[in-house]
């Protein structure tokens, strides 16, 4: 969003310019473009060229500020344009949203779901392979993700008494590492120190990325005054590949309903202000 409206300011400098010229070198013809003219401009081309008619509404806007009739009827102009996106964009939203939702209906067969409805906003995913009542008795890096997409990654441990503070994940030459932990928990079962470290992570250059994007013989090193080390198995790393993947769909659904959801505030907001009524 962001980087288009960043192109259109720039676009907007750049028909600025060309009608500054226009104008200054038509100053003495009487052949200046008028508000009156740049207006009918951008009636003329709202439907079959919206963004250029944008650009010319702000062409006007900027080139005659005092003409306020003609910025008026401009924004009239605007809102209209924007009216018709929104609309015309709703059916797309919902339709990829419930494409999605079929991908993610097969996806999160392969999970768990979990949510106290007294104490969290989000419920969390955790791939079966994870699931810590058949995964006591060893060493494993897991991941989890929530309904908004958020990966959290956990470091088991399992054996003698050895406190981490961190970890690290080696794939051949490369490592990427997670030092000094603030969440770091472990205790005494029985004769077993079990420990659990805990750290958000982050799809893009985080370390579920590192793995995900590895083409096995993983090695995980818990850091510490003891060091402990294990290779993480291609079943693990499938669980990987498969929580990003439903971390990247959850994250795609709510970006669109978040969308959609501005969309409609902007039909009901563009609606009122151009006198529509409610079907």
């Amino acid at each position: 969003m962001e980087s288009h409206v960043q192109m259109r300011k720039i676009a907007l400098m750049i028909c600025i310019n060309i009608l500054t010229i226009i104008i200054i070198s038509s100053c003495g013809s009487e052949k200046a473009i008028s508000p009156e003219q740049l207006l009918n401009r951008a009636k003329s081309m709202a439907e079959d060229d919206p963004q250029g008619a944008l650009l010319t509404i702000d062409s006007l806007h900027e080139l005659y500020p005092r003409e306020i009739r003609s910025r008026r009827m401009a924004d009239t102009i605007e809102w209209q344009i924007e009216y018709n996106e929104a609309i015309k964009n709703l059916p797309v939203l919902d339709s990829i949203i419930s494409n999605d939702s079929l991908r993610l209906a097969e996806l999160v067969k392969n999970f768990n779901y979990s949510k106290d409805e007294e104490y969290q906003d989000y419920g969390n995913y955790e791939h079966k392979r994870f699931r810590t009542e058949n995964n006591t008795w060893r060493c494993y890096l897991k991941s989890t993700v929530n309904d908004m997409g958020d990966v959290v990654l956990i470091s088991y441990y399992s054996g003698k008494k050895e406190e981490h503070n961190g970890f690290t994940v080696m794939a051949g030459e490369y490592e990427r590492s997670i030092r000094d932990a603030e969440n770091v928990s472990g205790f005494m079962d029985g004769g077993t120190y079990r420990e659990f470290i805990t750290v958000n992570d982050s799809l893009e250059n985080g370390m579920i990325g590192f793995i995900t994007s590895s083409d096995g013989g993983i090695v995980v090193r818990l850091n510490g005054e003891k060091e402990h080390e294990y290779t993480m198995g291609s079943n693990d790393i499938e669980a990987f590949r498969e929580t990003m993947e439903l971390a990247k769909l959850l994250q795609e659904i709510n970006l669109y309903k978040m969308q959609i959801r501005k969309f409609r505030s902007k039909i009901e907001l563009l609606g009122t202000r151009l006198g529509k009524q409610d079907d």
